[in-house]
């Protein structure tokens, strides 16, 4: 009965990630509870959680987040992003490597963003800018 409730539980977990596109590092998984399907429609002028859980592929003592929106074939930086991944994100630093992390990133649909559709690419960075993850997911801006 046990490991059937486990297996349920795994099969639960499964069906809630978000289908992210792998650019780089190692395989995550990312909950957006308010994005069911892709494209993720976000509405202007909210803060969503994004949570990514990861295994760190390397010992670092800090990590570096950056987020962009590809707009027209440019990627241009999130505004107000925390850049700082181990302060407020549901990391202590240092990470050791094999460590089982989940990443809380916020995501702040800014009310003047423009109505369209942007792919958003997450990155995680430790000492010396070594990849750790990368992904990419489309989304609609909605009013």
């Amino acid at each position: 009965m046990r490991l059937q409730v486990l297996a349920f539980l795994a099969l639960v977990a499964a069906c809630t990630a978000l289908p992210v596109e792998n650019c780089g590092g190692v395989t995550v998984k990312v909950n957006l509870p308010e994005c069911p399907s892709l494209p993720c429609s976000l509405k202007r002028g909210a803060v969503y959680e994004v949570d990514v859980d990861f295994t760190s592929p390397i010992s670092t003592s800090t990590l570096t987040a950056a987020v962009h929106g590809q707009m027209a074939r440019v990627w241009v930086p999130w505004i107000g992003f925390n850049r700082n991944a181990c302060n407020g994100n549901n990391i202590a630093c240092p990470v050791k490597q094999g460590q089982q992390l989940t990443y809380k990133a916020k995501l702040d649909i800014k009310a003047h963003y423009p109505v369209t559709n942007v792919q958003a690419r997450f990155k995680l960075e430790g000492d010396s800018k070594q990849e750790i993850f990368c992904f990419t997911f489309p989304m609609t801006i909605r009013p």
